[in-house]
């Protein structure tokens, strides 16, 4: 049995691609080569990580996750940042272990923030959290078995990811005011008719996940929506929106009121363009029929 003593302790093991690393106070991170633990140039910064986390990256980089400076590329010679979607999460909820996946996408567990999943670019492929279903945001650990399922090790108990899901759940948490009666994608966008208004799919950005914002312009029932084609072709698609409150068209993020008197009731339920006449536009009302 070979017996190696640290002159302080010796920090958080891992084997990438069979070499072993671990780092050291004081001295940074070391790879064990033959008997002897070896100091790497450029690492003194990482002999202060406890908790360092080490995966494999792109050849012959490696990727170091810290919970002082984030996440970092090793190239052997230097430490350098590598910027991801995710650095605010694990710097505030303590960044604790990270694993490999199958598809080569790296998970990334912390000790009060749930866990994210990126990928080579830094791109946050999918955050979960106990507000996303996780019984708890405390994750120690992270395993993917044989059949491609993710195990989290939980603070009190464990947890299968089915990851990457076939299906996203949007709900209040995530800016959806209501369950949507009607969707539709125009012009590229995605929009949620609800009883409290209508609201829009905001993509993902660096540091913040796909949320749900609200159309400025209308706040009561939405029912129904259609893409209405110019017949003379001059002008693209408009989105028309039928609502408690009136006719409205959805421009971008604003709804602009085309029929909504404030005197009268014009309780529009649906809308829709005529096949026979393309220049006519029926609105069903709740109590009657408008063009």
């Amino acid at each position: 049995i070979r017996v190696w003593k640290p002159a302080v302790r010796f920090n958080r093991a891992a084997a990438v691609n069979g070499k072993l690393y671990l780092t050291q106070p004081g001295v940074g991170l070391t790879e064990l080569v033959g008997d002897t633990f070896r100091t790497l140039p450029g690492t003194e910064q990482l002999g202060t990580e406890t908790f360092g986390v080490i995966l494999p990256h792109v050849d012959p980089r490696i990727l170091v996750g810290t919970r002082n400076n984030g996440l970092l590329l090793y190239d052997g010679a230097a430490l350098t940042p590598f910027k991801t979607e995710v650095d605010q999460q694990i710097a505030a909820h303590d960044l604790y272990r990270g694993t490999e996946l199958p598809d080569g996408t790296v998970a990334l567990t912390t000790a009060t923030g749930g866990m994210s999943i990126i990928d080579r670019s830094g791109r946050r492929v999918e955050t979960i959290t106990k507000a996303r279903g996780l019984a708890a945001d405390v994750v120690y650990y992270a395993m993917a078995d044989r059949e491609g399922w993710l195990w989290l090790g939980l603070g009190g108990g464990i947890a299968r990811v089915d990851t990457p899901s076939p299906a996203s759940f949007f709900g209040e948490d995530d800016g959806l005011g209501a369950g949507p009666v009607d969707l539709i994608r125009h012009q590229g966008r995605l929009y949620a008719a609800t009883g409290v208004g209508t609201f829009y799919l905001r993509p993902r950005s660096e540091g913040s996940p796909a949320e749900f914002v609200r159309v400025d312009g209308v706040r009561n029932q939405c029912w129904w929506f259609a893409s209405v084609e110019d017949p003379e072709g001059t002008r693209g698609p408009q989105l028309l929106l039928a609502a408690s409150a009136g006719l409205f068209r959805i421009d971008g993020d604003r709804a602009i009121a085309i029929k909504a008197p404030t005197d009268a009731p014009f309780r529009a339920s649906l809308v829709y363009q005529s096949k026979v006449d393309p220049d006519r536009v029926w609105v069903g009302l709740f109590d009657g029929l408008a063009s």
